[in-house]
């Protein structure tokens, strides 16, 4: 029982502190999408799976939408390390569509306002 409470603390604050460091925006698109009602439609995502790294330090993270979180996770797009959006090249997709992935590809991510927070060069290896 200890255990699952630890994991929901630990959760909880990476999903709280990422986002807010990244001004709640998708760090992809800048896309910023909050609500009357204070939910936060953008996610922490790990750069390193928590379940591989057992780090859950922000310089872990990116604030993403979920459509391109899901795709992170995929490993469909990822950054390098000059903070530069990488697509895929098994990404299938209708690169007219206003929303493609590959009008991404090349752009510097929206970086945290304080350095400190940036995104880790070891983990983005």
């Amino acid at each position: 029982m200890g255990v699952e409470e630890e994991v929901y603390v630990r959760n909880g604050l990476f999903k709280k502190l990422v986002p807010k460091v990244y001004q709640n925006t998708c760090s992809f698109t800048g896309m910023n999408l909050t609500s009357t009602y204070r939910f936060n439609f953008v996610d922490a995502c790990h750069i390193i799976p928590f379940s591989v790294s057992q780090d859950d330090r922000v310089t872990n993270g990116l604030s993403l939408c979920p459509n391109l979180h899901r795709a992170f996770d995929r490993g469909m797009v990822s950054i390098d390390g000059d903070y530069r959006i990488l697509v895929s090249d098994q990404l299938v997709e209708d690169e007219g569509h206003p929303y493609s992935l590959e009008q991404l590809k090349g752009k510097q991510i929206n970086l945290p306002g304080e350095k400190k927070f940036y995104p880790s060069q070891e983990n983005l290896e």
